[in-house]
């Protein structure tokens, strides 16, 4: 399943609501999902959606964008919905994460963690914070069961990255108050956004924490770390090294967007100019260094699009990730589109090119 959030743009034409708060939606896409649920501005009221889709709110009069990963978080097996709060109006580093199973199985969003990354405190607040929006990933690092929560500041933060763990270390889940694993700065000095993401190696392996810088940078920067779980607390200013360090676009200057598949496969996106995905393959040999190699290129048929969102997710079930792509502008409508790799190369799936999560004006993202 994908998860286009919404938000409404300036330019929205007047016929539609400009109030509302950024909305989710949850799209069935194969057998194996199961009916979403709507949920009102307030999130006391279930509407269950036999159409297998459905929109709610993830944070109540907040009207800016939303940013989405999922991650099983409780340790249920079953994978949570983590939502940011990005740029816009009343942003202030806000987390809140969604029970998978809940909705998945008794067609509820239940909140199970709320808490603001970017505080005057090194650790989860309850107190409002950074305005400059948050990007987030997941995946569980340590291999202990339960997801991490990455997250990864907007412009002027200085690229602080942090780890945010839900295990109390006996099994238990910590919920809106989880302890800090990791805090660096990935891009020391960089005032520009950061976005994140994380990277499965395979062959059993942990997975990989991956950063890539936003527009102001000499050239675009893909960083990729290990053992991103017991990083620690580093010093404003002091470099944590990379095990890999990729310029995809040498002399582009603008910012990226990044998602992390299975198997090594990492897709990497211009911001502005052409509407294309790389795919980049890592390897990481016994005892030698690691490597980003570059393989297909696809153009997504977006037109000059003003930012690209990427997302991965096993759409058709064939154990090979599929490249979920979104395009936004002024008074675009947001078209999302879907791309195979069963065949090694980057094909659109039938039926999911171009569809629109909510045939609105304006952004999208996918997770």
């Amino acid at each position: 399943m994908i998860w286009p959030f919404r938000r409404r743009d300036s330019d929205t034409p007047s016929s539609l609501p400009r109030s509302r708060p950024a909305q989710l939606r949850i799209e069935s896409l194969e057998d194996r999902s199961v009916p979403a649920v709507v949920v009102s501005a307030t999130g006391t009221n279930f509407f269950p959606n036999p159409f297998g889709g459905g929109p709610f709110f993830p944070f109540d009069n907040f009207t800016g964008t939303v940013r989405s990963a999922s991650g099983d978080v409780n340790g249920d097996g079953v994978a949570d919905i983590i939502t940011a709060q990005g740029v816009g109006t009343g942003s202030a580093s806000r987390i809140r994460i969604f029970d998978g199973a809940s909705s998945r199985f008794q067609s509820r969003a239940v909140v199970i963690a709320d808490f603001y990354a970017y505080s005057n405190v090194p650790d989860a607040s309850q107190t409002p914070g950074f305005a400059g929006g948050v990007f987030v990933a997941s995946a569980d690092l340590n291999g202990d069961g339960f997801a991490e929560v990455i997250t990864s500041p907007g412009t002027g933060a200085s690229g602080h990255l942090k780890v945010f763990n839900f295990n109390n270390g006996a099994g238990g889940f910590l919920g809106s108050a989880p302890s800090l694993r990791a805090s660096f700065f990935a891009y020391p000095g960089f005032l520009g956004e950061i976005r994140v993401a994380t990277l499965d190696p395979g062959s059993g392996q942990l997975p990989l924490l991956v950063t890539a810088s936003g527009a102001g940078t000499t050239q675009s920067d893909i960083r990729l770390y290990t053992n991103a779980f017991n990083i620690g607390s580093v010093a404003s200013g002091t470099l944590v090294v990379p095990a890999v360090q990729m310029f995809p676009y040498p002399g582009y200057l603008g910012g990226v967007s990044i998602a992390g598949g299975n198997a090594g496969r990492l897709f990497v996106s211009p911001n502005v100019g052409q509407a294309q995905v790389t795919e980049f393959d890592l390897n990481a040999p016994v005892g030698g260094p690691m490597t980003l190699s570059p393989g297909v290129t696809l153009s997504t048929g977006f037109n000059a699009p003003s930012d690209a969102r990427l997302g991965v997710s096993d759409v058709n079930g064939d154990n090979v990730p599929d490249v979920l792509t979104s395009s936004i502008g002024k008074n675009a409508t947001g078209a999302i589109s879907i791309f195979s790799l069963s065949t090694d190369a980057l094909s659109p799936l039938t039926g999911l090119f171009g569809f629109q999560g909510f045939g609105f004006f304006g952004d999208s993202w996918v997770g």
